[in-house]
């Protein structure tokens, strides 16, 4: 069965969506909108199969460029990242595909760029002998592979990376959540060079030494790296894990985020502004609701200054997805949530 959904993006000004439109079956669908909300072109993406191809995200270089990167189903059992760049024009220059090592399912789920446009994308792939890898591919501005870089986590079970970020020196973090020694899943966190060698790892194991898990990450000018997700609490469900490591890869602090009742508090977005305070935005269970909106603001040093909730009109599911940080430090965050009826 086909399943209909899109990504939202602000970036430069344009509101770009991608994601799947339903059409029969599913293709990757970009579409920008100008400042008018007239529609200024679509491009569509479709596969090697009648299969699924989903966007899971996009960047943009400074020529207004836009470079998208997902999944293209080639079988029943076996998919690859599919990465396409295309003009401001929304004509595709190239696509980029990466098969793992065992022609099996292989989703990419992050982009980002340098500053001579290389690009990079990460998400999981299935290992010869493991089963899902951190996988972190390079291509030059031409669609040109260069280098792909795994990670098999230390029991070669489950490893996914999420998000992805480069520093001013050219250096590539990655992060997610890997299967550990006698715990459930671990925040796992890798810096690369530019050539794809490996320089750390840094793991967080919480408090209950259960699941936690990784979903976006941010680097400051100094190579701090800040990465956020959810970690199981003592005594509680899950809690926002907020966590600043150095440039080194030692960890500073790590901030966590209970909600009011103690219930499944989810991070899921990450930004910093030029003072270096630090914003998380996701989802929280609240008082009487299901999942409200959840904003977080701290300091540079990891102490919390304040949280801003949102409860739609339904009491029910509000889930943001996406958070942007102005000039002003205005924090915009957009999901969605449950309307009545």
């Amino acid at each position: 069965m086909c399943k209909r959904w899109v990504i939202l993006a602000v970036v430069l000004g344009i509101l770009t969506l991608v994601g799947l439109a339903t059409t029969g079956c599913d293709q990757l669908i970009l579409a920008p909108e100008e400042d008018t909300a007239a529609e200024a072109w679509v491009a569509r993406y479709d596969g090697q199969t009648a299969d699924d191809d989903g966007g899971q995200a996009l960047a943009l270089d400074g020529s207004g460029n836009i470079y998208v990167t997902g999944y293209s189903w080639v079988s029943d059992t076996s998919s690859d990242y599919a990465t396409m760049k295309y003009d401001t024009n929304g004509n595709q220059l190239w696509v980029a595909r990466y098969n793992g090592p065992a022609s099996s399912e292989d989703w990419s789920l992050d982009v980002t760029l340098d500053s001579s446009g290389n690009v990079y994308v990460t998400g999981w792939s299935i290992g010869n002998d493991t089963e899902s890898d951190y996988a972190t591919v390079k291509y030059d501005s031409d669609g040109n592979q260069l280098w792909v870089a795994r990670y098999d986590g230390p029991v070669s079970g489950y490893d996914l990376a999420y998000a992805i970020a480069i520093d001013y020196s050219g250096d590539i973090y990655t992060t997610g959540w890997s299967q550990g020694y006698s715990t459930e899943a671990d925040c796992a966190t890798i810096k690369y060079d530019s050539d794809g060698n490996q320089l750390w790892v840094a793991r967080y194991n919480g408090p209950a030494s259960s699941e936690d898990k990784s979903y976006a990450i941010t680097v400051d000018a100094w190579a701090h790296v800040y990465v956020t997700g959810w970690s199981q609490g003592n005594g509680t469900e899950a809690d926002y894990a907020t966590i600043k490591y150095d440039s080194d890869g030692n960890q500073l602090w790590v901030a966590r985020y209970d909600g009011p009742v103690s219930g499944d508090d989810n991070g899921h977005n990450i930004a910093i502004d030029n003072w270096g305070n630090v914003y998380v935005t996701g989802w929280s269970t609240g008082n009487g609701t299901e999942a409200d909106y959840a904003t977080v603001k701290y300091t540079n040093n990891g102490d919390p200054e304040w949280v801003a909730r949102y409860d739609g009109p339904a009491n029910g599911e509000d889930k943001p997805y996406a958070m942007v940080i102005d000039s002003r430090s205005n924090i915009y965050v957009t999901g969605w949530s449950q309307g009545n009826g």
